[in-house]
């Protein structure tokens, strides 16, 4: 994470929205694994739901928030600014680059989503205390890892 020389006034101001801010609502349905029969569905929060969630609770407290790609890094940037120019950036790790245009869109709006949610504390999807993780297998941990 990234700030400003001084975050004073944008720590006060959320401190005070984050009083108020509430997790989004999970109005998405998403599934993992094969055929209907052995699919796990979950909800998730959409985009818009986040978003919605954000605007509340900071446009109150002289905060808005910005998202950007940053080509060249292939990274999402999310920064909160203070009405004062204070500001805290974060990034968000994109999907690796493809040439399909609706690829692009969902790894956008996925790492829009996921970064605004990292940064303002809140929780779009209910905690599976680790599943996903573990059942990753062994090669894929190992790929990550190298």
């Amino acid at each position: 994470m990234r700030t400003s020389e001084t975050i004073a006034a944008l720590a006060k101001s959320l401190a005070a929205a984050q009083v108020d801010i509430q997790d989004p609502a999970m109005s998405g349905k998403g599934q993992v694994g094969g055929g209907k029969s052995a699919a796990r569905i979950y909800p998730y929060a959409l985009l818009t739901d986040v978003l919605a969630v954000a605007r509340k609770a900071l446009g109150g407290q002289s905060v808005f928030f910005t998202q950007s790609v940053d080509i060249d890094r292939n990274v999402m940037v999310t920064r909160l600014i203070h009405s004062s120019g204070e500001w805290m950036e974060m990034d968000y790790p994109m999907a690796p680059r493809q040439s399909d245009p609706q690829k692009q869109g969902s790894a956008n709006t996925y790492a829009r989503r996921y970064s605004l949610m990292s940064i303002l504390g809140v929780a779009g999807e209910l905690d599976d205390d680790g599943a996903g993780a573990k059942s990753r297998s062994k090669s894929e941990a190992d790929t990550e890892e190298a």
